[in-house]
């Protein structure tokens, strides 16, 4: 805490209240200790020895200010497990209230945690202490994380751009809502496709979305859209454990399927954008 250099002249070993006085505000602090003024120029002149606060009245000494200071850091490391080194770093402990700001640097494909300054990792939650799911953290955004001691909770994230997000590698857009691949998966069943989309980042197609991409899908160069067999979709159809299967004879057919039981289906992901 810098002091003028007013106050340079004032005795070491006399303990008192001291005025600070800068930008027309006041603030007052009672000092239990002598005040130490040993520095050679107004830069150095300071208050030392106060202890770490711990209440809400206490004053801040420099590390315990900035042990809760925001701290701006990239997500290096992969979409799941970040690694993060933020400066000035956490050595020992990471302090409960702590709060990062995060440039997200790859769309997550699930769960998240963070290693800190080589302390963790700690998972990374949403509302009610909730799991990350695929794509909530959206690349180029700036993420808020507090630490609550035991896992960061994340506060929320920057506005999105105008801009739409773009496709994946191997996705086309279809138009400012959403891509799809370009080339068809290998027969699965329901649950493993809808597990392989949920691991890219993206989700199955709805039936309008399939519908949309079937009727471009010579412009955009989308295969096997229709006419080979039926393709899942993420539609549940008018019945327990029953889905929308489209595609075998033209983008407008559709039938449903019992998504627990064989038979194996192709699909496409598609990608919010």
């Amino acid at each position: 805490m810098l002091l003028p250099s007013a106050l340079s002249r004032i005795p070491g070993s006399v303990a008192l209240i001291v005025i600070f006085i800068a930008f027309k505000a006041q603030a007052q602090i009672l000092v239990d200790r002598p005040i130490v003024l040993s520095g050679a120029t107004d830069q150095q002149h300071q208050v030392t020895g106060l202890s770490d606060a711990t209440a809400t009245g206490d004053a801040l000494n420099e590390r315990t200010a900035r042990s809760a200071g925001y701290r701006y850091v990239e997500a290096n490391g992969t979409a799941a497990h970040w690694d993060l080194a933020p400066d000035p770093a956490w050595t020992d402990t990471l302090p409960a209230g702590a709060d990062l700001i995060v440039r997200v640097m790859q769309i997550n494909t699930g769960p998240v945690d963070a290693l800190v300054n080589g302390l963790g990792p700690f998972p990374v939650v949403k509302e009610a202490g909730g799991l990350l799911d695929s794509a909530d953290l959206v690349p180029g955004r700036m993420a808020q994380l507090v630490f609550d001691g035991t896992v960061f909770q994340l506060i929320g994230q920057s506005s999105p751009t105008s801009a739409p997000r773009p496709c994946p590698s191997g996705a086309v857009a279809v138009d400012d809502q959403f891509c799809i691949e370009v080339q068809q998966h290998d027969t699965m069943n329901f649950r493993e496709a809808a597990i392989t989309c949920g691991d890219l980042g993206g989700r199955l197609c709805t039936w309008g979305m399939y519908y949309v991409a079937c009727a471009h899908a010579t412009e955009f160069g989308i295969g096997d859209l229709s006419g080979d067999d039926w393709e899942w979709t993420n539609n549940s159809a008018n019945g327990d454990g029953l889905v929308r299967v489209v595609g075998q004879y033209s983008c407008g057919s559709a039938a449903t399927s019992n998504a627990m039981t064989p038979p194996a289906r192709s699909f496409h992901c598609c990608f919010l954008r």
